[in-house]
C-alpha cells in the first residue's frame, strides 16, 4: 500500500508520519506539508517537523501554498494509493479527492459531527467534556463532512491541557489508522454519511484576543464568585457556554495554554512593566499570561503567570513585587 501523507500541525502530525514510516506493509511515496516559515528570534526559515522527519526518511516532499488544481498539476509526488491528512489544516481541492487510487482520506480530532473546525480539543477542554475521540473520514469538498469511516474514543483527563490532549488523540489516531488502513483498502469498513449539522459550536481557529479577561473578572474568580457579562472574549464565552465562573476559567487556561493563552491586563508596581527597565508610574498595566492555575472549592487559584517579556514565575512571587492594587 503506498500512501502520501499530509500534515503540519507541529510535533503531532509528525506521529502519525512516523507510525506510517514504521509499518514495513506501508510505503509513504510523498509527503505534502505547509513551506517553512520564519521561527525563533533571528526569524530564520523552518521546515515543519513532517519535513524533517521526510526528509530524514528520503521521502519527496511538496510545500505548495494551496493545494489547489495548479498545485495538483505541478506536483512532483507520485501517484498514491492513499491520500491521508491529519493536522494539515488545508482544504483539498476537488481534483485532490479524485487523484489517489484508492481513496483520500482525513483524521480528525473529535467525535464528528461534533466539533468540526480547526481547533477540536480546545474546544472539547473548554466545554468541560469528558470524552472526545478520533475520527477518520473520507475527505470532502467542505471541511470535516466526509463519511465517517470509524472512530475510536478517548477520555479527557481533569488536568488534560490542550497540549496533553493533542498527544493522546495523535497517538491514538496513529495506532487507529494503522489497523484500519488495511480494512478500507479490503472494503470491510462500511462509510455512513455525517448529518448536515452538528451539535456543537464549530469550532474555529482561536486568536490572540480571545484569551482575554479582564482584570476585575480575574479578581471574581479567584474569589470564587461569578465574572460578570463582558469579562471575557465574547469568543471565549461561547466556548465555556457562557460558564462564567472560576471552574470556567480554570478550563479555558489548560484549553488555551501555549497559544493563544489566557491572559489580563495586570496593574502593575512602579518599575514592574516590560521593557527596559524604565520605571512606571502605579496605573500602569502589562499583560500578563495566566499559564497554570487550580481549583480550591470555588475559587480560582493562580500558580504560575508571565508577564510580557519576562520569564515566568509563580503568583506568589509576581503578586508581592511587581503586582499593586489601583
Amino acid at each position: 500500500m503506498t500512501i502520501v501523507f499530509a500534515g503540519s500541525f507541529q510535533h503531532y502530525s509528525r506521529l502519525i508520519l512516523q507510525a506510517l514510516l514504521e509499518q514495513p506493509r506501508l510505503e509513504v511515496v510523498g509527503v505534502i506539508t505547509t513551506p517553512p516559515r520564519p521561527a525563533g528570534r533571528r526569524q530564520q526559515l523552518t521546515a515543519t517537523p513532517v519535513h524533517r522527519l521526510a526528509e530524514q526518511n528520503e521521502v519527496a516532499v511538496y510545500t505548495p501554498e494551496a493545494v489547489d488544481a495548479a498545485a495538483l498539476a505541478s506536483s512532483p509526488l507520485p501517484v498514491s494509493d492513499i491520500l491521508l491528512a491529519a493536522g494539515y489544516g488545508r482544504l483539498f481541492s476537488p481534483g485532490w479527492l479524485e487523484w489517489p487510487r484508492r481513496g483520500a482520506l482525513n483524521l480528525h480530532f473529535s467525535l464528528l459531527p461534533a466539533y468540526r473546525g480547526a481547533n477540536p480539543a480546545e474546544w472539547a477542554l473548554l466545554a468541560g467534556q469528558s470524552q472526545t475521540g478520533v475520527t477518520l473520514i473520507e475527505m470532502a469538498p467542505r471541511f470535516d463532512t466526509g463519511r465517517v469511516l470509524s472512530q475510536s474514543r478517548l477520555s479527557v483527563a481533569a488536568t488534560d491541557t490542550r497540549q496533553s490532549l493533542y498527544e493522546r488523540l495523535y497517538q491514538l489516531a496513529a495506532r487507529q489508522v494503522i489497523a484500519d488502513l488495511p480494512r478500507y483498502l479490503a472494503g470491510q469498513l462500511s462509510p455512513r454519511p455525517q448529518p448536515a449539522g452538528s451539535p456543537t459550536p464549530y469550532a474555529r481557529r482561536f486568536q490572540r484576543s480571545d484569551g482575554r479577561v479582564t482584570w476585575t473578572g480575574l479578581q471574581m474568580a479567584m474569589a470564587g464568585r461569578p465574572l460578570p457579562a463582558g469579562a471575557v472574549s465574547p469568543s471565549l464565552a461561547e466556548a465555556l457556554a457562557e460558564d462564567l465562573s472560576a471552574v470556567g476559567l480554570e478550563r479555558a487556561i489548560r484549553a488555551l495554554a501555549g497559544f493563544p493563552g489566557v491572559w489580563t491586563m495586570a496593574p502593575l508596581a512602579a518599575g514592574g512593566a516590560s521593557g527596559g527597565g524604565q520605571s512606571q508610574t502605579s496605573h500602569k498595566r502589562g499583560r500578563l499570561k495566566l499559564l497554570t492555575a487550580h481549583l480550591s472549592g470555588p475559587r480560582l487559584v493562580l500558580d504560575e503567570v508571565q508577564l510580557e517579556g519576562r520569564r515566568p514565575v509563580r503568583w506568589a512571587e509576581f503578586s508581592k513585587a511587581i503586582l499593586t492594587e489601583l
